[in-house]
């Protein structure tokens, strides 16, 4: 309950200021300065930015799986999976370069 009252509250608060610009706009009330056109705008732009913010700092799952991707280190490629070539080995029977590098694919113990 608490998460969508959240993003109700920031849609509210971002679309405010360009519904108040819409009505002034059309009904002729009042010139409406470039500077709330462009702070109008900016809100909408914050407030699809910020909704997965909102979904992910208030959502248990998501949040258990950012924290997750966050923690892990950075992997290098593991070695025995490239096998690099050199000279005329990478040349093909009509004598064009193919790849200098071929991917082995490593074998999945089944259990």
């Amino acid at each position: 309950m608490f998460l969508s009252g959240t993003v109700v509250a920031m849609f509210v608060a971002c679309w405010s200021l360009t519904a108040s610009r819409y009505i002034v706009t059309q009904y002729e009330l009042m010139e409406v300065s470039w500077n709330v056109t462009n702070i109008s705008r900016l809100l909408l732009v914050a407030n699809s930015a910020m909704n997965p913010v909102i979904y992910a700092l208030w959502k248990n799952d998501i949040n258990k799986e950012i924290k997750k991707l966050l923690r892990r280190e950075p992997q290098l490629p593991n070695s025995s999976l490239v096998t690099f070539r050199s000279g005329n080995e990478g040349l093909s029977s009509q004598g064009t370069p193919e790849c200098g590098f071929e991917f082995q694919r490593r074998k999945q113990n089944r259990n």
